[in-house]
């Protein structure tokens, strides 16, 4: 009794309330006391460190297709240097790949030409292929293809070399080699890399997951009023608010075991969402049932309290009758 009442004042700590949250029923009520903002906080906790999680194995991802990319430039593309404002490939003719480590689409590699005709070319070339983006690396700059559906606005963004050499390279003077950029995406530049990627990843994932999660809640919430209403049982909506947000920890979980499992082994499992939601539901339904029960409970209280006095009295005037004493 005392710790339930410490519990109460302090509240309920996050990693207990996933515990009640997953295996006991009987708490539901006792956390929906604590009111919605706690609630909500609880949901931001968990969609928090489910977002963490996955940042973590996007982060490992990475690192994975950046050791593919380096392989890649190391055997399969030539030597270059860049030095005099002009970018040098041991191999003269026009270059065309397609990038399948980063997703970057196409790769058009023409360190001769200066034609503007053949430069927008090469753009509505990337931007007609199957991704609708890609590279051109010309000998005085990188024009990179942003995906785009319209042929006629092709949108670009223009990388000139110093750019490289000085401010991700970090060197004094203009001029770089294929062995620089190799050392760079080894080193600083993975850092960086896996840095801004798992900042990136955390916001993307977070925004994500929150805004799905809180339509299933108020989905959940709505579905547990009508719920509510059929058994005849009277539950503000805040309190079908906060059952909700704690009936979806199991389902989030399972999401989340669920995301490890694809990255790994590929596994996909069809309608996933629509068990999802079910999970939830059915940890809604019980808890309102058990509201019904302790409400029915109380209610029958007072009616048993009852007939026990009533029955005494009769005792007492059967009693009287015979002419007993209460106390023989």
């Amino acid at each position: 009794m005392e710790e339930n009442k410490k519990e109460k004042k302090k509240g309920i700590k996050f990693f207990k309330k996933v515990w009640y949250s997953t295996c006991k029923f009987d708490k539901y009520i006792e956390m929906t006391e604590e009111g919605a903002k706690k609630s909500t906080k609880y949901l931001i906790k968990i969609i928090l460190l489910m977002s963490l999680i996955i940042s973590v194995i996007g982060i490992y991802d990475t690192n994975l297709r950046l050791d593919k990319g380096l392989k890649y430039i190391q055997q399969d593309i030539p030597d270059f240097t860049y030095s005099d404002e002009k970018l040098n490939v041991e191999v003269n003719e026009v270059i065309r790949t397609e990038d399948t480590i980063f997703d970057l689409g196409n790769i058009i590699v023409d360190t001769e030409t200066e034609a503007e005709n053949v430069i927008e070319e090469y753009k509505k070339e990337i931007a007609q292929s199957e991704k609708s983006k890609g590279i051109i690396i010309l000998k005085n700059k990188i024009i990179q293809v942003i995906e785009t559906n319209n042929i006629n606005e092709i949108k670009t963004n223009e990388i000139a070399y110093e750019y490289v050499s000085t401010t991700l390279l970090g060197k004094s003077s203009a001029e770089f080699t294929k062995a620089d950029i190799i050392s760079f995406l080894n080193g600083p530049g993975r850092t960086y890399m896996s840095i801004v990627n798992l900042i990136i990843y955390i916001i993307a994932y977070f925004i994500s997951y929150f805004a799905s999660t809180i339509l299933y809640v108020f989905l959940l919430s709505i579905i547990g009023s009508i719920t509510g209403l059929i058994l005849k049982l009277k539950i503000k909506f805040n309190t079908i608010y906060n059952i909700s947000i704690y009936s979806l920890t199991l389902p989030t979980i399972l999401s989340l075991v669920y995301f490890i499992v694809k990255y790994f082994a590929g596994i996909q499992i069809k309608y996933f969402d629509i068990a999802y939601v079910a999970i939830g539901y059915v940890y809604l339904v019980t808890v309102i049932f058990l509201m019904k029960t302790d409400l029915t409970k109380k209610q029958e209280m007072p009616i048993e309290e009852n007939k026990e006095k009533e029955n005494k009295k009769e005792q007492v005037e059967e009693n009287n009758k015979k002419g007993l004493n209460p106390e023989e």
